[in-house]
């Protein structure tokens, strides 16, 4: 796994919150950090991701701590699957 992501999802997961307002301050501290380490990657579908991420979070939030909660970590883990098949690719054509 990324360490970059692996620490988001530490972070996610350790996070006690329930007042909404204060979830989303800390946890887009988090995400920011997240996309300034993954978007030197360059891929488009990883910028699109943490762009719905940030989106749901921040934009148009549901309002709810858990739900947000379960979904940024199954983004993240997503977000892992897309970075290793960028690396992948990049490795290919390195050869």
């Amino acid at each position: 796994m990324d360490a970059n992501i692996e620490t988001f999802l530490r972070k996610t997961n350790m996070l006690i919150e329930n007042d909404y307002g204060d979830f989303m301050r800390t946890e887009n501290v988090y995400l920011n950090h997240l996309i300034r380490n993954l978007g030197l990657y360059g891929d488009r579908n990883i910028n699109a991701k943490l762009a719905e991420m940030q989106t749901y979070l921040q934009f148009t939030p549901n309002w709810d701590v858990e739900s947000t909660r379960e979904r940024l970590v199954n983004d993240a883990r997503y977000l892992d699957d897309l970075v290793q098949a960028h690396r992948q690719d990049w490795e290919s054509q390195a050869m």
